[in-house]
């Protein structure tokens, strides 16, 4: 090897080393910003996996008490119906097992959080229900407070009334849970489903005939 030759190989060791030299400089920053880069998107696909999970178990716990709503709507008419006929024979009812109030807790904690998720017809649905919900209670308060009226003609049409607000409630409850507003034959024959009986159902009937025409069917407003 030649004195040129051994220079320039010198030259293109220096060269060389320079070159690593810078690399060796950036290559930890491009390492850190590389190692940031992608746990910043595992974060991220952590969070919208957990994000997901929290609004579906929202979801869930809005359509349960949907589902809650339908046994409470069906037991408290089959109360209703039997304090029906107790008053068509003219008697005071003993008891009954009405509740005192009826709520939404899941539905009214979660559902302004994903509202969003319900089509336009159940968030609809969703509104009446809360609005049907204020005028049951109101109802089952007076007729709670029936052992202190006097009147059974008052407490007649209180159960009537009751009885239309709580089938309404029904009935949106079931439009919910469909996603589609369901075609009913007959209110009769809804309340005949809940397996209430003929007689409890025509005693349904004698008050609601009762009330159109201001008690003079059963005459329940005399002593």
């Amino acid at each position: 090897m030649d004195i040129e030759t051994f220079a320039q190989c010198l030259q293109f060791i220096e060269l060389n080393n320079a070159a690593k030299t810078t690399a060796d400089k950036y290559l930890p920053i491009i390492a850190t910003l590389l190692g940031t880069g992608v746990g910043f998107g595992l974060n991220q696909v952590v969070t919208w996996r957990k994000e997901g999970k929290t609004k579906a178990n929202k979801v869930d716990c809005c359509y349960e008490d949907i589902h809650e709503l339908q046994d409470i709507c069906k037991n408290t008419l089959r109360e209703l119906l039997e304090i029906s006929e107790y008053l068509t024979l003219k008697r005071r009812p003993s008891g009954h097992n009405l509740l005192a109030n009826v709520s939404l807790p899941l539905l009214d904690k979660y559902y302004p959080d994903i509202s969003h998720t319900f089509s336009v017809n159940q968030r609809y649905w969703i509104k009446s229900i809360f609005r049907k919900l204020n005028d049951v209670n109101e109802g089952l308060v007076a007729l709670i407070a029936m052992p202190d009226e006097k009147s059974l003609y008052r407490i007649s049409v209180t159960t009537v009334n009751l009885h239309a607000l709580v089938l309404a409630a029904l009935k949106l409850s079931l439009y919910i849970l469909a996603d589609e507003k369901l075609e009913f034959s007959d209110d009769y024959e809804m309340l005949s489903e809940l397996d209430i009986s003929t007689v409890r159902i025509e005693a349904l009937k004698i008050l609601q005939q009762n009330a159109e025409q201001f008690d003079a069917v059963l005459g329940l407003s005399k002593p």
